[in-house]
């Protein structure tokens, strides 16, 4: 079994991520995360940075 960790909120998901995102800034990155609403938050975290 693959145990990964979601990026943002760092829960252990077991048999591999449920979310897959590249990140935008470097694309050989992928990011996992448990739900949608984790991946909105990282992504909104990372639109704020760019500004």
């Amino acid at each position: 079994m693959v145990k990964v960790k979601c990026q943002e909120c760092k829960k252990e998901l077991v048999g591999g991520a449920k979310i897959e995102e590249f990140d935008p800034i470097e694309p050989t990155t992928i990011h996992v995360f448990c739900s949608e609403s984790c991946r909105d938050k990282w992504l909104s975290a990372i639109k704020k940075k760019d500004k």
